[in-house]
């Protein structure tokens, strides 16, 4: 038997992983954007847009990392909501992408907008990333704190 959960708050810190990932993703296109056979002009536009994409993810990992605290997710177990820093409460979506090296978070807000948050490891400490994995693989009524 299962204790009922208790709140949940984890810090999250900018992930270098998931940086270096996209800086791949921007190189492979680069690449695949010199072997294809298109014109001079559209091959020219689409280098412009991957190197304008690249400055704007490299913008938001560094205004991330001077930021002066990080981001904080904290789960509610007594209403099920979960609250990134001191934004709107958020409604978890029914399915969760949990591995052990990577949770992606499916949300949706009270007025029904969608939010994905991509968590890997490194954006938080062992312990919290392995509390919030085995939050998120409760069945929805222990994590919400029913009975």
């Amino acid at each position: 038997m299962r204790a009922a959960p208790t709140p949940l708050e984890v810090n999250l810190n900018p992930s270098k992983i998931l940086f270096l990932v996209r800086l791949g993703l921007a190189l492979a296109v680069g690449i695949t954007l010199i072997a294809l056979p298109i014109v001079a002009h559209a091959r020219l536009l689409a280098f412009a847009l991957l190197a304008w994409t690249t400055v704007l993810w490299v913008r938001e990992w560094l205004l991330e990392w001077r930021r002066s605290k990080p981001e904080v997710l904290r789960f509610y177990p007594g209403t099920g909501h979960w609250r990134i820093d001191d934004g709107e409460d958020l409604q978890l979506k029914p399915d969760q992408f949990v591995t052990r090296s990577l949770v992606i978070l499916y949300c949706k807000t009270a007025g029904g907008k969608s939010l994905t948050k991509v968590i890997p490891q490194d954006a938080m400490t062992v312990e919290h990333h392995r509390q919030l994995r085995q939050r998120l693989m409760l069945p929805a009524s222990l994590a919400e704190g029913q009975h």
